[in-house]
């Protein structure tokens, strides 16, 4: 598997998949990921298999940590293992500085309550923290977790105040503790 900065070649297979694995409550505006990418602020990576696209990882980042904000594997990759290569090659890209993600956390009333639970599990099974910090963002609830040290709620804010600005976390982030 390869990973690389998307060129834009791959920008049409990223959106697709971005608007199929994500909520849209949790997805912000393709525009603004294209802008924070454009400011170096974040990344949009492409991982690739045999020259055929495999998944992306969208991620914002300052000195230290990095946020992933969001990872997917195409549908039809899943359950080879493309998963896990692909965020060990997220942490070897990264490497020295904390990595952190927000995954939705559990929810028995949750309509996707067993993916809820398969992903936190494949986090944690690819050497990924829970911090025991909760953050809710628009009503939806999370977990952060972490690599290879833990980071606190203040990382996670301070970095998406950084990044995205202090009007986005007013906006968006209902709770972090």
């Amino acid at each position: 598997m390869q990973i690389r900065i998307d060129d834009y070649s791959d920008l049409k297979d990223v959106k697709k998949l971005y608007r199929k694995a994500f909520p849209t409550a949790e997805r912000k505006t393709f525009f603004m990921i294209l802008a924070k990418a454009s400011t170096g602020e974040s990344e949009i990576l492409v991982f690739s298999e045999e020259g055929r696209f495999a998944g992306f990882a969208v991620t914002l980042f300052t000195a230290d940590p990095v946020l992933v904000d969001y990872f997917a594997v195409s549908e039809s990759r899943r359950g080879a293992g493309l998963g896990s290569e692909a965020l060990k090659m997220l942490f070897g890209r990264y490497s020295g500085k904390r990595v952190m993600l927000l995954a939705e956390e559990e929810n028995a009333k949750a309509r996707n309550q067993a993916q809820r639970v398969k992903r936190i599990r494949f986090y944690l099974k690819n050497s990924m923290s829970d911090t025991g910090v909760k953050v809710s963002i628009f009503g939806n609830r999370f977990r952060l977790l972490s690599y290879p040290r833990k980071v606190k709620a203040e990382d996670y804010i301070e970095l998406n105040a950084r990044t995205m600005g202090e009007m986005f976390i007013k906006l968006t982030l209902t709770r972090a503790c």
